[in-house]
């Protein structure tokens, strides 16, 4: 459970302070294992951690995305919209992520 609680704590990070999703630059503070903190971060989302390489960010943005792809819960609105959000956090996760991958 615990787990869980601290990688909804990292989706809810990758909100910005009014709530939708943020893009702040990579150029953040970097940690001594040259990754920027929004980076390390991103991968959190993921369940990830440095070193990781960009096929195991796409491997498990997968399988995030089979979990709570807002099509899955159509019959119920507010499921979808939670859904719907989670899935706007991967999305942005994921793009900083393949950026970063991209110039690295």
């Amino acid at each position: 459970m615990s787990e869980l609680l601290k990688r909804l704590y990292n989706i809810a990070r990758a909100l910005g302070p009014e709530g939708k999703v943020g893009s702040p630059g990579m150029n953040d503070k970097k940690p001594d294992n040259d990754f920027p903190t929004r980076i390390i971060e991103d991968l959190a989302n993921f369940n990830l951690a440095p070193p990781a390489s960009f096929e195991a960010v796409r491997q498990a943005r997968n399988l995030e995305f089979k979990k709570y792809h807002p099509d899955k819960h159509h019959g119920d609105p507010e499921k979808a919209e939670t859904a719907k959000q989670i899935m706007q956090i991967y999305n942005a996760s994921y793009e900083r992520l393949k950026e970063f991958y991209k110039t690295r």
